[in-house]
């Protein structure tokens, strides 16, 4: 891909389900530092597809300038739509001076960042889980993203988190943001375990131990035996960065 600044999200739809029905899940995900931000919705039409625009507008503590949707009726309209030539995900866009582009017709590769992220949001949640109520799913789904946000290390970020990305991005350049994002987004001070899932808990320390090999790995440090975790500086770093998540 090519590098872009801050602030170039993918947006998808994809369809999921529990015992109680079908849902539609929104995903959008930011192509340089990987954050992402989805919604579940019970149907996915143009004035939910605009809100969820919104929604992630509101969300992120810097400009987005650009999103990169296919060709779906709920992101640009069809050619029988003639009285339609300005569809409400467009005004969206317009408000804020987004540039809206869309994937090639019969390319959806091209927006392959998203697609990727739906697998992944599929493969630790509903291909692995049998959920009863939407709710338990939305609460589970709520509970991974935060763990992969505030957590997971990623290889294109070198070694950071989406979370730690944004926070170095805000250092490097402040005037691409629009809130402080110590501020505005749950971090590692703001986030209350208390507040997460026992599901959730358990994603964030996996993560949390995650990031710890990656570090260690990058350090050479050798593996130890989990009787010496205490003495370990890598856990009692870990136990710093982490108080607010137990």
């Amino acid at each position: 891909f090519k590098p872009y600044p801050i602030g170039y999200f993918h947006i998808d739809i994809a369809e999921v389900s529990t015992e109680a029905g079908k849902l539609r899940l929104l995903v959008a995900i930011d192509r340089t530092s990987k954050f992402a931000f989805v919604r579940l919705v019970g149907s996915a039409g143009k004035m939910e597809a605009a809100q969820f625009l919104r929604d992630l507008i509101e969300a992120v503590p810097y400009r987005i300038h650009t999103v990169l949707t296919d060709n779906g009726v709920q992101f640009t309209p069809r050619k029988q739509d003639i009285w339609d030539s300005d569809p409400i995900f467009d005004r969206v866009c317009d408000e804020h001076g987004i540039e809206h582009r869309l994937t090639k017709v019969n390319h959806p590769w091209t927006n392959g960042q998203v697609e990727r992220m739906n697998r992944t949001i599929k493969d630790a949640t509903v291909k692995r889980y049998h959920y009863d109520s939407h709710e338990q799913l939305r609460r589970h789904l709520d509970d991974f993203v935060a763990a992969y946000n505030f957590g997971r290390r990623l290889k294109r970020l070198r070694g950071l988190t989406p979370y730690e990305f944004i926070c170095k991005a805000w250092t490097a350049e402040p005037q691409r943001f629009t809130a402080n994002p110590h501020h505005q987004m749950p971090g590692p001070n703001t986030l209350d375990s208390s507040k997460l899932t026992k599901s959730g808990l358990a994603l964030w320390q996996g993560e949390r131990e995650r990031g710890r090999a990656h570090l260690k790995r990058a350090m050479g440090i050798p593996r130890q035996p989990a009787s010496s975790a205490a003495a370990d500086p890598f856990h009692r770093a870990w136990q710093g960065r982490g108080t607010a998540f137990g």
